[in-house]
């Protein structure tokens, strides 16, 4: 991946309640040419919520010629939803369309 163009960094708790806001803020920086990198090493908690506002940013990204990436460390929360919810198998290989998002997110390259 190239150096990010923008960033979001995200922390705390990311659920239900912040998905608006979340959502919101990536259509903006979307707008934008470049990579978008969504920064989760501060994250301590995340939902299912959270993960569809990512995919359907990485599909919009995608159709418009652009790049979403994800930072998270492989033994954090997101990782841990990933794998629970079938987007990352247990040994981290991604599972879904999207999978190259989820590299960054603690799953590897099959």
């Amino acid at each position: 991946m190239s150096a990010p163009s923008q960033q979001i960094a995200l922390s705390g708790t990311v659920g239900l309640r912040d998905i608006a806001g979340l959502a919101q803020q990536l259509r903006e920086q979307l707008t934008a040419a470049g990579t978008l990198l969504i920064d989760c090493t501060a994250v301590t908690e995340i939902d299912l919520s959270a993960v569809q506002v990512f995919v359907a940013a990485h599909k919009s990204a995608v159709a418009s010629g652009r790049s979403l990436a994800l930072r998270a460390p492989a033994d954090g929360p997101l990782c841990r939803l990933l794998k629970a919810a079938g987007f990352l198998g247990a040994d981290g290989t991604p599972l879904t369309p999207e999978g190259q998002l989820w590299i960054g997110a603690g799953g590897r390259a099959a």
